[in-house]
């Protein structure tokens, strides 16, 4: 159940999720530790939008450059491979 939760003022939440246990389970239980929400913190800020109209020219070389990378573009030629130490 993806939702933005606003803890700017209040800082207790009780995330609500679904929970579907097995058909066959009479008693479900949940043990220690077991992770059933995934939480993602991000900031906030104020932020305008602009927008603009685009040509069908324009458009048309934006697909094309959209599925490029959809189909694998991106990885055979700019993909770097990174090394970590």
């Amino acid at each position: 159940m993806p939702a933005i939760v606003d803890t700017d003022v209040q800082f207790e939440v009780n995330f609500p999720f679904w929970f579907h246990p097995r058909k066959d389970a009479r008693d479900y239980i949940i043990e220690r530790g077991t992770p059933v929400v995934q939480v993602l913190p991000f900031k906030r800020t104020d932020w305008g939008m602009k927008t603009t109209y685009s040509d069908a020219s324009k458009r048309n070389g934006l697909n094309k450059f959209i599925r490029s990378f959809a189909l694998g573009e991106y990885r055979k030629l700019r993909h770097h491979k990174k090394t970590f130490r």
